[in-house]
């Protein structure tokens, strides 16, 4: 399967689009989340991802979009732990509810960056190293 860079690019700036509208919601008007707009945030991801994937398979094939929607699944279900730990890091912290979405997106891009960098490194250090093997 091969990507272009069109296609990198459009995925890159949903991201980032996505992640921006959520930080500048959680900014603009920091308050606690009830359960109803905790519950169409979470659907809306869902959508957003399902859309994906959608148009992911037709390009690229159902293969392929299979394959997207099983790593989808699996990594939806291993989030669910992530709940725990937040919620201890909240009240260890003392974080107010009110700039608790805030925080958690910081999070997220914070996470997302250390994870392309730790990859990124790892694929330099895989091919440094391959030729040993």
């Amino acid at each position: 399967m091969e990507v272009t860079a069109v296609g990198w690019a459009l995925t890159v700036g949903v991201i980032v689009g996505l992640l921006a509208l959520d930080l500048v919601l959680a900014t603009v008007r920091p308050h606690v989340a009830g359960f109803g707009e905790a519950t169409a945030w979470s659907v809306f991801y869902i959508v957003v991802a399902v859309l994906f994937g959608v148009v992911f398979a037709g390009q690229v094939g159902w293969e392929y979009g299979a394959e997207y929607f099983a790593g989808y699944i699996v990594e939806k279900s291993l989030s669910v732990d992530n709940l725990f730990v937040f919620v201890i890091i909240m009240s260890t912290f003392a974080v107010p509810q009110a700039h608790q979405r805030k925080v958690l997106t910081f999070g997220i891009i914070a996470a997302l960056i250390l994870r392309a960098i730790f990859i990124a490194a790892g694929a330099v250090l895989l091919s440094l190293f391959s030729s040993c093997f």
